[in-house]
């Protein structure tokens, strides 16, 4: 039971970090395909 927790937690968190990679590199990619804005 505790193993298969485990899994389910260590899941969740790459599944968090993946998230937070993918919004990270969309951000970057508006931000230097959008003309400056200053």
């Amino acid at each position: 039971m505790g193993h298969c927790l485990a899994v389910i937690r260590i899941g969740a968190y790459i599944g968090v970090f993946g998230v937070f990679v993918v919004i990270g590199v969309c951000g970057h990619v508006l931000f230097f395909l959008s003309p400056p804005r200053l």
